[in-house]
């Protein structure tokens, strides 16, 4: 492999590898959503 083509390869999955730990770093820390359930249900039998 040329040295052309080598540094070509270890840009591309260098510039993968980052996004991909960027994304996983910011899906990971997000904080908790806090749902309360039973309000569909509610909300269903009032129209009911």
């Amino acid at each position: 492999m040329t040295a052309g083509g080598l540094s070509v390869m270890v840009l591309s999955i260098g510039a993968v590898i980052s996004m991909l730990s960027f994304c996983l770093y910011k899906v990971l820390t997000l904080p908790p959503v806090e749902e309360e359930f039973g309000d569909e249900d509610t909300e269903k039998s009032k129209e009911l």
